[in-house]
């Protein structure tokens, strides 16, 4: 990752997805071998460190009393199981369309009842690695002008303006609705405002959305890996409920 690790406060990244993305060997010197390892949580369930082969993601977020306070919920990373303490309601589940990133099929992405998603970008990566909302760029450009954000030229960011009362984004998954609303999409930096989106080229035929923590912060997310699944439950710490 280059100035990534030379820059940010964090060490490595500990990958989650299944071991068809492991890696080892140094691709410069010709001893690249893919998937010749198996990944940490596959062997703590192969080695009976874990019963099941689920985790959990419970993300911290800040309380609304004090949107400045740093820090605010604390979140939790279950190995093994979910923790019912952090959801309400059924854990809705969909399947995971390609078992390598965790790749899920949707069926609508949008606002106000448009569907900005197309039949070549259906499918979505549910990653917590990624901070924002991710999608085509010339859909990112529509959502966000739907919003009445405007693109920052220098950057690429959306910004708008701090009184603006924003929609929700509307997302269909499994026949299953979701929404993120604006305490959910929407940073405060100074005096402005920026969504937390971003339009990206994802590449691979199909895929044109990865759905990050805006997404997961607002819905207690759990990852079955033997049964090759992934589930939304609405987190307690969610702002419609408070």
């Amino acid at each position: 990752m280059g100035a990534g690790y030379a820059l940010g406060k964090f060490d490595g990244i500990l990958g989650l997805a299944f071991d068809e993305l492991a890696v080892c060997g140094d691709p410069n010197d010709g001893g690249y071998v893919p998937a010749c390892v198996p990944t940490p949580f596959s062997r703590l369930k192969s080695t009976g460190v874990i019963d099941e082969a689920v985790f959990a993601f419970y993300l911290g977020g800040l309380t609304p009393d004090f949107p400045n306070d740093m820090n605010g919920f604390p979140g939790e990373l279950t190995f093994g199981g979910i923790d019912e303490a952090h959801f309400t309601g059924d854990i809705n589940y969909v399947p995971v369309s390609k078992a390598a990133y965790w790749q899920i099929s949707v069926d609508t992405i949008g606002v106000n009842g448009e569907d900005y998603s197309t039949e070549s970008t259906r499918e979505a990566i549910v990653d917590s690695g990624t901070s924002m909302l991710v999608g085509p760029p010339d859909a990112m450009d529509k959502l966000a002008e739907s919003l009445g954000a405007r693109k920052m030229k220098s950057t690429g960011e959306y910004v708008v303006s701090c009184k603006s009362d924003l929609p929700d984004i509307e997302l269909t998954i499994g026949g299953i609705d979701y929404s993120i609303s604006s305490t959910d999409y929407v940073l405060a930096d100074g005096p402005i405002c920026i969504l937390l989106m971003l339009g990206m080229d994802l590449g691979p035929e199909g895929l044109g959305w990865i759905l990050g923590d805006v997404f997961m912060r607002k819905y207690y997310t759990v990852f079955d890996m033997e049964q090759e699944r992934v589930g939304f439950a609405l987190a307690t710490n969610s702002s419609d409920l408070m």
